[in-house]
């Protein structure tokens, strides 16, 4: 047995030195190995090697750029107001309406036999006050004239209503307070006109929408004091048209009931027929410079850079942003340069830092920012283009564009307009209005542009707030 057990110690001492050599030459085999060739670098055909990069050295120049204006027509919730604050300068929006009727009492009767009118209340309900709501805002109703607000048509915030309605009111009245219900008796000289007995509903207005509105054309809600006092600063109201609405009280001879009543709304949601719209008139006059304020001489100058851009909601001032090009011919180069033909975009987002980072300036700055080749014209760039939001819920946030309120700045996603730009031939030239645009316009998005907003962005000039235009791409063979 002890021979044995000898004999198994002494193969135990030959198997554990065998070991020892066989690890010794694979730490050896190992250690002269090519790290690269290792994990098969050297198998990549020289078509498809790559090369991934991260540059944030990108310049974008801003400049002071103000819209025309806008659509407003159908939104629901005109402005009407003045307002005035010292960097914007004064906005004074105005609304014009039709109304459609919204249905009998007593549908089976109508206006029945021998009707006589009582009176007409109008309910009017302000809301979301722009500036001082202790102030008190005058406001003239009046009746259009020659101007049919159809549903089709499209109207814009700086149409001129001037010699489209009566000078003579038919009521006057003043809004104040957070939110504000106005009940307005309006005049028998207007509702008097309202009574169409006609048993005839080809010449009867109230049953066909279309004849309604071309017979009754609507009101124009002027603001009275365009001259905010000296100690406030003005303020605007959204109308509510979905909750404002008008009531004809009338009665019929030895009927019951012996009182009724006849609704018009002023939007028409079942049979579309009129329409709403309001009026925008901005004076950057107003504004003062030394608070920080625009300087007038700055809007529509694309040859001078700025420090700050002004990004304002309500067909207001925007920022025209101009990518650098030579920025991206130097790319493109030192890419041919390395023996590459192609730049891949993985990402490209400019990010815009709010200048004062308070929970104040948050909430007057739009909630979304929109960047368009021309918003005159409708023209979107691809990934704010408001019909693709529209048609996907989740379109809005992979883009970017929202405030980040935590950090104080918006960030947009642009790599596919910033791709076709890197993909534009060596003999096509780069263009602001065509295939290759390298400037665009920021406003607020387009579903927030008919709403009061305004913040100050740092721009190309600024030291501590620059834009920073940052891309992550691939150089392939």
């Amino acid at each position: 047995m002890s021979v044995f057990v000898a004999r198994i110690k002494e193969m135990s001492k030959m198997r554990g030195r065998a070991i020892v050599v066989a690890l010794t030459l694979m730490t050896l085999v190992v250690s002269c190995v090519n790290t690269s060739d290792f994990y098969g670098n050297n198998f990549v055909p020289p078509s498809q090697e790559m090369n991934t990069l991260i540059d944030s050295g990108g310049r974008v120049n801003t400049s002071v750029i103000a819209l025309d204006s806008i659509v407003t027509s159908l939104t629901g919730y005109p402005y009407i107001g003045v307002y005035q604050d010292p960097v914007f300068g004064r906005t004074t929006t105005e609304i014009l309406t039709s109304f459609v009727p919204s249905g009998f009492d007593n549908e089976d009767v109508r206006f029945g036999v021998n009707p006589v009118l009582d009176s007409l209340k109008a309910y009017l309900y302000f809301i979301a006050p722009v500036g001082d709501s202790n102030s008190k805002l005058k406001v003239s109703m009046h009746q259009i004239k020659d101007l049919t607000l159809k549903y089709t048509s499209t109207y814009y915030s700086n149409f001129d209503a001037s010699n489209y309605y009566d000078p003579t009111p038919i009521a006057q009245f003043e809004v104040t307070g957070s939110d504000s219900i106005v009940v307005l008796n309006l005049p028998q000289s207007f509702y008097s006109q309202l009574l169409n007995n006609n048993p005839d509903r080809e010449k009867n207005p109230y049953f066909n929408d279309t004849l309604f509105i071309d017979t009754y054309k609507g009101f124009y809600f002027r603001v009275e004091d365009k001259d905010p006092p000296a100690s406030s600063e003005g303020v605007m109201y959204s109308l509510n048209i979905y909750s404002s609405n008008m009531l004809l009280y009338y009665h019929n001879k030895n009927e019951e009931p012996d009182t009724t009543y006849m609704g018009y709304s002023f939007i028409d949601t079942y049979e579309p027929a009129g329409n709403n719209f309001f009026t925008i008139t901005h004076d950057y006059d107003f504004a003062d410079p030394s608070q920080g304020g625009i300087n007038v001489n700055l809007i529509g100058d694309s040859t001078t850079s700025v420090a700050t851009q002004y990004i304002q909601g309500m067909g207001g001032l925007g920022s025209r942003v101009e990518i650098d090009t030579n920025y991206i011919e130097s790319i493109k180069k030192e890419a041919i340069d390395k023996g590459y033909s192609h730049v891949a975009l993985q990402r490209a987002s400019i990010k815009w830092q709010i200048k004062d980072k308070t929970p104040e300036s948050y909430n007057d700055a739009a909630s979304r920012l929109g960047l368009y080749y021309s918003y005159d014209y409708s023209s979107f760039i691809k990934e704010y283009n408001p019909t693709s939001e529209a048609l996907s819920q989740s379109y809005s946030s992979e883009i970017g564009g929202t405030i980040n309120r935590s950090n104080g700045y918006y960030e947009q996603v642009i790599t596919s307009s910033m791709q076709k730009l890197f993909n534009k031939p060596s003999d096509v030239p780069y263009t602001i209005n065509g295939n290759y645009n390298y400037v665009m316009q920021l406003f607020p998005a387009a579903d927030e542009m008919y709403l009061y907003s305004g913040v100050l962005l740092g721009g190309s000039e600024s030291v501590e707030y620059e834009p920073k235009l940052v891309i992550v791409y691939t150089l392939i063979k």
